[in-house]
């Protein structure tokens, strides 16, 4: 709720520009307006004041004759006027915050900072009297004096809780993101739920002037909080942010050690590794959970999806390496043999085949362990990609009718796809 009140007052704090404010629609008010929007400014006050006798609470005319003053720089003017405007409403905090700003365009900066503190100091009270302050502060790009209000408030509210999202968001605007992150981490250790959203914030502040700030609160909040997972992941999430893996790499594998984990988290690490192409780190990762998970699901994959990196690495020198790619298929042949020819291991088989047939043109070898592989009870899906395989090998070895069956084979079984 304090977010959106906050927002709300944001808007009305600018709305003595004329694109906020809020327009009369007919007669002299509309006049006024329109003289206003044109820059005639003498004949907009002219109006406005008179409306304003009429109207004296109405707050677009207070507004609006302020605005003309200070547009005209009569700044005495603009500053008596809003005296009257406060005696009548003494609780209009705003109208103060007004005042103090036409005082320090007029020369009297003491004077506006006197009226400033006497009223962040002495005068707000409630939640709401300080979110209209704040919120008119920042609407006046008094950012300084936003936080002081909400500081205020906080201490006279009693609640080191209160706005801490427009808090960390002013903090964010003033370069400040070791008092941001702490903000927004203040938002999570109040409400749980809120974690996605504090992660996404907290990893948007991110970028090379504020990682080492971020980074420090980060680490401090973990040595902190060592059971809470969520404070784990947003560390680890920000060092794969930052692209500082080895550092990522530890957090990873601390967090797998320290909640029982299967190895899964540091799996997707390695997986994510491969994204970026850091074939040797994402290696560091699988050998990890090889060595420490074997009674894992994730030890078999480990196994295989170390293969594919290599396979992936191959390709990825220029020009393409023969001998790289003898590499990678030796690499699935051993894993195949360590582990057995089955369908768990389709994936390795299929992507050996393909090496040795395109890249090698050993097509008998690779034939050979296609017609193994589909002879088994594999998956619809897998044993229609083997058999198109074959047919791309009965091709290449002119073995046109042999070829167009097992196509035929295919579209068949799949007439829809």
């Amino acid at each position: 709720m304090c977010r959106k009140f906050f927002y709300f007052l944001f808007i009305f704090a600018v709305s003595l520009s004329p694109q906020f404010s809020v327009a009369q629609t007919t007669g002299e008010a509309a006049l006024a307006d329109k003289y206003f929007e044109e820059g005639e400014y003498n004949s907009a006050l002219d109006l406005y004041e008179k409306l304003n006798r009429q109207e004296p609470l109405n707050r677009h005319f207070v507004y609006r004759i302020t605005a003309c003053y200070d547009k005209t720089r009569n700044y005495d003017a603009a500053i008596k006027f809003l005296d009257k405007a406060i005696r009548r409403e003494p609780e209009a905090y705003e109208l103060e915050i007004m005042k103090a700003a036409e005082m320090e365009k007029s020369g009297d900066g003491k004077g506006s900072e006197r009226v400033l503190d006497e009223l962040i100091g002495k005068k707000l009270r409630t939640i709401g009297d300080f979110s209209l302050a704040s919120g008119f502060f920042l609407g006046m790009n008094n950012t300084d004096r936003a936080v002081a209000t909400i500081l205020q408030g906080r201490k006279v509210n009693k609640n080191d809780n209160l706005f801490a999202t427009e808090l960390a968001q002013i903090f964010q605007r003033q370069g400040k993101y070791d008092p941001a992150t702490r903000e927004y981490l203040k938002i999570y250790a109040f409400d749980p739920m809120s974690y996605a959203e504090v992660r996404q914030n907290i990893l948007n502040l991110v970028s090379a002037s504020s990682a080492p700030e971020v980074e420090r609160v980060l680490l401090e909040a973990v040595q902190k909080n060592q059971k809470d997972q969520g404070i784990r992941s947003l560390v680890y999430d920000f060092y794969v942010l930052n692209e500082q893996f080895m550092e990522a790499f530890i957090q990873v594998k601390s967090m797998d050690k320290v909640f029982s984990g299967s190895g899964e988290r540091v799996f997707q690490f390695a997986m994510t590794m491969r994204s970026n192409h850091n074939y040797n780190m994402s290696n560091k990762a699988f050998d990890y959970v090889i060595e420490t998970h074997p009674q894992s699901p994730f030890y078999f994959q480990s196994y295989q999806e170390k293969t594919v990196n290599g396979e992936m690495e191959a390709f990825e020198k220029i020009p393409l390496d023969t001998f790289s790619i003898k590499a990678a298929v030796k690499a699935y042949d051993d894993l195949l043999n360590t582990f057995g020819r089955n369908t768990s291991f389709f994936d390795a088989i299929y992507r050996k085949s393909r090496l040795q047939a395109f890249y090698l043109f050993d097509l008998k070898s690779a034939l050979a362990e296609l017609e193994a592989i589909v002879a088994m009870p594999l998956k619809p899906k897998e044993k229609a990609q083997a058999n198109l395989l074959i047919g791309d090998i009965y091709l290449m070895q002119k073995e046109f009718n042999k070829s167009k069956l097992k196509y035929s084979e295919v579209d068949l079984q799949f007439k829809d796809e």
